[in-house]
């Protein structure tokens, strides 16, 4: 913010005392109680894809699996976001030998160290091709999705619709992780 003031100025000092200060701060409030074991995770994400089944409709069995998938990927190997979502089949997410290997380069990767980690191994089938394995949506479906039309313009603007929708809820990091984790349950059983 300072070399807005003043660009031509070295503020270079003034940051590194920001960032002592940023190092040292303490929360006011405690976030460990919203921490969830691992396990919990990964029984949540894998009673999602066993239960995906029982959904009504085929969206919502790809969705639910989807969901599931990733929960229980997230459980077993902490990637950031990005690198969650930038996994793709046969590029990020490759096959050696009999097993699955996660390979993200540095150049993808925000500590730019590149990471290599076998894909859990309950997971193993769901990223084979089918038949061996579940992988991905069929095209019919997915064309029918918000956000999958080849027009730009027409996806953002059906974004903007639906963030200012007063049914659209969002999750946040401050809200209590349990009651996210129920409202997922609730889900399960209700299929």
């Amino acid at each position: 913010m300072p070399s807005i003031m003043d660009p031509g100025r070295d503020w270079s000092w003034i940051y590194r005392i920001a960032s002592s200060i940023q190092a040292r701060h303490k929360p006011a409030r405690s976030k460990r109680h919203r921490l969830v074991h691992s396990e919990k995770l990964l029984d949540l994400g894998l009673g999602l894809m066993v239960n995906a089944e029982a959904q009504r409709t085929a969206l919502r069995r790809f969705k639910t699996y989807r969901d599931g998938l990733l929960i229980a990927t997230l459980a077993s190997r902490q990637l950031r976001l990005r690198n969650l979502t930038g996994l793709i089949l046969g590029q990020t997410l490759v096959r050696r030998g009999d097993g699955w290997w996660i390979q993200i380069p540095a150049t993808e990767t925000k500590t730019k160290d590149p990471i290599e980690a076998p894909w859990p191994e309950m997971l193993v089938r769901h990223p084979q091709q089918p038949p061996a394995g579940l992988w991905g949506m069929p095209p019919e479906l997915l064309q029918a999705l918000t956000g999958y039309d080849p027009d730009v313009q027409k996806n953002r603007a059906e974004a903007r619709r639906v963030m200012h929708d007063p049914a659209y809820v969002t999750l946040s990091f401050d809200e209590d992780v349990d009651k996210c984790l129920a409202v997922a349950e609730a889900r399960l059983r209700t299929g």
